[in-house]
């Protein structure tokens, strides 16, 4: 633990808080110092990864997970649409929680998640937006753009604030519940990442012995 005190110093200043000395502590449980600066980085990118792995398995009726590798330029998570004809509200909301899988993912290991992570949290507001202003999931009235012949669906600045606190509630909504899901097999994810980053990939056939099928 001294180590990991150490290093939350260095890192946090004078007063590391609880949490930095957790965070501190999972990263020389991983060898991850912070003077390795490449391997971190290599490791926080398979955790986040294998937070879009486990997110899709658990959806597996709408999404089949293939495979997960180290590419030059980062690291891919390639998982098929089981039925692209198949378009369901469960299917849209399964596509948001998948998308914030790898954003959480390093919440629930570092604490914290790397910037990057960003552009997969707009891609599930992105997704929680079309659920709320296409898909009629608040209702006929939320749809926009609106139709000539009905004043209640022109779309007005009233409407746009309504649609945006819908949007932030839905996301809120999966965020909860996608965090409480992967902070449960926080295990597993960090078993998975060991296994990335001894192996550079892990396939759908990798995941029987982990106990996933």
């Amino acid at each position: 633990m001294g180590l990991s005190i150490n290093v939350a110093f260095l890192r946090f200043g004078n007063v590391p808080l609880t949490e930095n000395l957790e965070y501190s502590y999972e990263l020389i449980k991983h060898n991850q110092c912070f003077e390795d600066t490449d391997k971190y980085k290599n490791y926080s990118v398979a955790v986040h990864e294998v937070g879009h792995l486990l997110m899709a398995h658990k959806y597996k009726e709408h999404f089949h997970f293939y495979k997960c590798v180290f590419l030059e330029n980062g690291e891919l998570c390639t998982s098929y649409d089981v039925d692209e004809q198949k378009d369901t509200i469960s299917k849209r909301e399964a596509t948001i929680q998948i998308s914030l899988g790898g954003f959480l993912a390093e919440k629930v290991v570092f604490k914290k998640h790397d910037v990057g992570s960003y552009k997969d949290y707009e891609k599930a507001h992105n997704h929680c937006t079309r659920l709320i202003e296409r898909v009629c999931v608040k209702g006929t009235n939320n749809l926009i753009p609106s139709y000539v012949d009905n004043n209640d669906r022109y779309e007005s600045p009233l409407k746009r604030l309504r649609n945006e606190i819908n949007v932030n509630k839905l996301m809120k909504k999966h965020e909860r519940k996608t965090y409480a899901y992967l902070k449960k097999n926080k295990k597993l994810i960090e078993q998975l990442a060991d296994f990335m980053m001894e192996t550079g990939k892990i396939t759908y056939r990798d995941l029987k012995q982990f106990g996933l099928n």
